[in-house]
């Protein structure tokens, strides 16, 4: 126990739980302005400590091999690439920033086999490093002392006066800022990314860094290059008004395809985002619509067309001219006559079914000579037409009215009628 307390440095105590040397750890390591992969392999390197520390005394024995990450199945290769393994030098950079802050201690270093004694320790293979767990020591606040009896005399009075003076519940006032107030220096102006950024498509520069950063964040791979550099890669996205969002599923699904597959860590992030951005891209950088912009402008082109062929026909229904009014009717038709008997003999039927199916002038009465049938019985014009409208009627006076209707019809027409039923 002497030496664990030999190795806990001053400014930190022992730490009793894994919960709270988990939070202490992860809360610095966020702190820390890094990139996403540079935290994410800390904090698991963090919690593997954790995994290991003994909560009897505070201390861990884990070795570097345990801290670098599990094996893939199969894999008995110390120096594989295996994922989600770490190299042995961020393993000890790792080490060595959580003894600079407070949180590790050296209880006793590692030693190989090669620089121990072979008749002591004769094949036991190599130590691990053991470390004692720890937190930074919380600082008490310094109570306040009143300046005076700290010179050559002192003056009590205007001490007193100032204390006795001021209620014991009195707060200092503070002051309130406006909302036109400006942020303090340093602080970012547009807000924190979230998934909120990543359904927005940037309007300007400032706000494309912003959504470069929000990338970064949800990308682990594209984290360790520069924001600058990410913005660069996802510039057609945000031109062509594409959210974030649109840009990230474009890193995981092929145009055409299911997901990508990861079977090895990445090595090059730029050129590995190139290559999965060229299938969406055409040949002069910029990206194809999407099918409901597709869709959309589809609708548009239609409905613009739509709107012309309406213009061109009321053009045309404004320079029509009224052939009734014009005569132009009566000298086709007279035309016609002229060059073809048979036009002219269909002609008549058509003038014959016309007037015939005009509804009777007003004053005429049913029992009238020259009375026309009701609106609703059209006049024949034919003698089996005026048979099927007589098997219809049963009143004698309408068939009577009907039949002089039919000879009134062929008579004006220079036809001879027919006997009466």
């Amino acid at each position: 126990m002497a030496e664990i307390f030999a190795a806990i440095r001053p400014g930190a105590r022992i730490c009793r739980s894994q919960r709270v040397f988990l939070r202490a750890g992860l809360g610095l390591i966020e702190a820390q302005p890094w990139y996403a992969n540079r935290k994410a392999h800390y904090s698991a390197i963090l919690g593997r400590l954790a995994l290991c520390m003994d909560w009897d005394d505070g201390t861990a024995r884990p070795g570097h091999e345990l801290l670098r990450g599990p094996h893939r199945p199969g894999c008995a290769d110390l120096d594989c690439d295996c994922p989600g393994r770490v190299s042995p030098d961020t393993v000890s950079r790792a080490i060595a920033w959580f003894r600079s802050v407070y949180l590790l201690g050296l209880v006793s270093p590692g030693v190989t086999a090669g620089f121990r004694p072979g008749v002591l320790h004769g094949g036991e293979g190599n130590l691990a490093a053991i470390y004692v767990c720890t937190v930074p020591r919380e600082r008490s606040r310094a109570l306040p002392c009143p300046g005076a009896g700290q010179r050559e005399f002192a003056d009590l009075s205007g001490f007193c006066f100032s204390v006795r003076s001021r209620s014991p519940r009195a707060h200092e006032k503070t002051k309130v800022k406006c909302e036109n107030a400006r942020p303090a220096g340093g602080l970012p102006m547009l807000p924190r990314p979230g998934t909120a950024s990543l359904r927005t498509c940037p309007r300007n520069r400032s706000e494309a860094l912003a959504a470069a950063r929000a990338i970064q964040d949800h990308c682990g791979e594209l984290a360790q290059l520069s924001d600058r550099h990410v913005r660069h890669l996802a510039r057609p996205w945000f031109t062509a008004g594409r959210p974030p969002q649109d840009f990230l599923d474009a890193l995981d699904h092929p145009p055409d395809g299911p997901q990508h597959a990861y079977t090895q860590p990445v090595r090059d992030p730029a050129g590995w985002a190139r290559s999965r951005l060229a299938p969406w891209l055409r040949p002069d950088g910029t990206l194809p619509p999407t099918p409901a912009q597709a869709a959309a402008a589809a609708d548009r082109a239609r409905q613009a067309e739509q709107a012309a062929r309406h213009r061109e026909q009321e053009t045309l229904r404004q320079q029509a001219v009224d052939a009734l009014a014009g005569g132009l009717g009566d000298a086709a038709r007279a035309a016609m006559r002229a060059a073809s008997p048979a036009t002219a003999r269909a002609l008549d039927r058509a003038a014959l079914t016309k007037t015939a199916r005009r509804p009777p002038a007003a004053g005429t009465t049913a029992g009238g000579a020259g009375a026309a049938p009701a609106a609703a019985d059209p006049v024949p014009v034919s003698l089996a037409d005026l048979a099927r409208q007589c098997a219809r009627i049963r009143d004698p006076a309408k068939r009577q009215v009907l039949v002089a209707a039919y000879e009134s019809a062929r008579a004006s027409a220079g036809k001879p009628g027919t006997p009466g039923t």
